[in-house]
């Protein structure tokens, strides 16, 4: 599923370094310069609030977004026309790779462990999130082994160098 808008992500490259410098920038350049007019501090303060406020919003959105996806992918694997062990297993696998994924980028993108431990549970309860809603949905032919799945998220802890048995980042 991809969206016409660039993401965060897309616009910098993955690059929060430059992100981060940008913030440091802003906000020390009115303490070095005090001499500058009211309106431009008041515009770079309101800039990088303005800034990390976005960079909040597009997190959550590429985390919907990925969990989403992950959600329509189990539900595809449950559906497909192979042995119900088979499709079971696909459907793990799914979750696995969203999960290996959500290990990826807390490691990518965070600041410090707790903030690693934050991101990855982020992904996790978004994920959660989704399979609860698709199992609660009326008419579920699948509401016994999404539940399963919440069971067995509700069960992982954030293990920071864990990786999934389909390799390593």
């Amino acid at each position: 599923m991809q969206s016409k808008m660039a993401s965060f992500e897309d616009i910098l490259g993955g690059n929060l370094a430059a992100a981060a410098a940008f913030g440091v920038v802003a906000l020390v350049l009115p303490k070095v310069a005090p001499n500058l007019p009211l309106p431009v501090r008041s515009a770079l303060t309101g800039g990088v609030n303005l800034f990390l406020e976005a960079e909040g919003e597009a997190e959550g959105g590429i985390i919907d977004r990925l969990a989403e996806t992950v959600l329509q992918n189990v539900l595809q694997n449950l559906s497909a026309p192979a042995p119900e062990d088979e499709r079971h297993r696909a459907a793990r696998a799914a979750v696995e790779d969203f999960a290996h994924a959500a290990r990826r980028r807390a490691r990518r993108y965070a600041r410090n462990e707790r903030d690693r431990s934050a991101r990855y549970s982020r992904h996790m309860a978004a994920l959660r999130h989704k399979l609860k809603r698709a199992q609660a949905h009326p008419g579920s032919a699948h509401a016994a082994v999404l539940s399963d799945m919440v069971a067995a998220l509700d069960q992982r802890p954030f293990k920071p160098d864990q990786e999934s048995s389909h390799g390593t980042a």
